[in-house]
């Protein structure tokens, strides 16, 4: 018998990379201040859409400056999205797939 019920298609907390266990408040409202500075940032569907956002991290110092991606399809981006929406910082909406912030974070 297992103690932890795992659910199939979910993330867990354990999975996140090593930077973003010990992240302070203040990259979470840099990221959802750039995230809602531009429209185009709202979905993040296009691998152009999500290098973009990435380099304009990367010029805010949010993210660690880097000359290209170690892998051909990086999940940095992905994975700080979902790890806003496991905060419940935002939200996307299921049918439109456009990100939104929550009460708490726009109190953020």
């Amino acid at each position: 018998m297992s103690l932890v019920e795992h659910i199939d298609g979910t993330r867990r907390i354990w999975n996140y990379p090593r930077p973003i266990r010990s992240s302070a408040p203040a990259l979470y409202r840099g990221i959802i201040e750039l995230l809602f500075s531009n429209s185009k940032y709202s979905i993040l569907k296009t691998k152009e859409v999500q290098h973009e956002f990435s380099q304009n991290l990367q010029k805010l110092r949010l993210k660690r400056v880097t000359d290209k991606p170690r892998d051909k399809n990086p999940g940095t981006i992905r994975t700080l999205i979902h790890h806003l929406e496991s905060l419940f910082l935002i939200f996307r909406d299921p049918e439109s797939e456009k990100i939104y912030t929550t009460l708490c974070g726009e109190n953020y």
